[in-house]
């Protein structure tokens, strides 16, 4: 077994072969990659902490329109620059839930779950991107035609109004 100088000086060969590797044209290039990664995630930040300021304003907007007791949610998809206010609907819930169970418990039947899932989407959704659903005559078909292009986003929405019903609550240990 080789002593520690003997494997220190075997480490330090193969560190130097490495270096040679890179020419000092490919170390300026690596600098400026790394500067580019750099500003990229900086500007990502700003634009989250932008982002967040929106979403803090419109949930304040919205609590003074439904109430400070009113059950309201941010959700903020990754990889998505929209963002949506999410209110606790008990009603749109219990129609989500039976419409849920009938289509499960009717499997032989093409059910389109996606859309039933949509539908409740669409009666929780408050504000999307800034723009308050009952405002805007168009929201609900803009918003409707949205989720169908991003799928993905129903589920966000769905939990965080499942979890404004009391769906998504912690069990006590008794």
């Amino acid at each position: 077994m080789a002593t520690l100088k003997e494997q220190l000086a075997a480490a330090r060969a193969k560190l130097s072969k490495a270096q040679t590797r890179i020419s000092e044209d490919d170390r300026a290039e690596l600098e400026q990659r790394a500067e580019i990664s750099r500003i990229n995630s900086e500007t990502e930040e700003e634009n989250e902490k932008a982002r967040g300021l929106e979403v803090d304003r419109a949930m304040d907007a919205t609590r003074e329109r439904l109430g400070p007791d009113a059950k309201i949610y941010p959700v903020l998809p990754k990889g998505y620059p929209d963002w949506f206010v999410v209110k606790a609907d008990p009603k749109a819930h219990t129609r989500w839930y039976n419409m849920s169970v009938e289509a499960a418990a009717n499997q032989d039947q093409k059910v389109d779950r996606q859309a039933i899932s949509r539908a409740y989407a669409l009666a929780v959704v408050d504000t999307w991107n800034g723009t308050v659903g009952g405002e805007d005559p168009e929201f609900t078909q803009r918003l409707s035609k949205f989720l169908i292009e991003n799928p993905g986003l129903i589920q966000a929405i769905t939990n965080a109004a499942c979890e404004g019903v009391g769906v998504l609550t912690l069990a006590r240990k008794s």
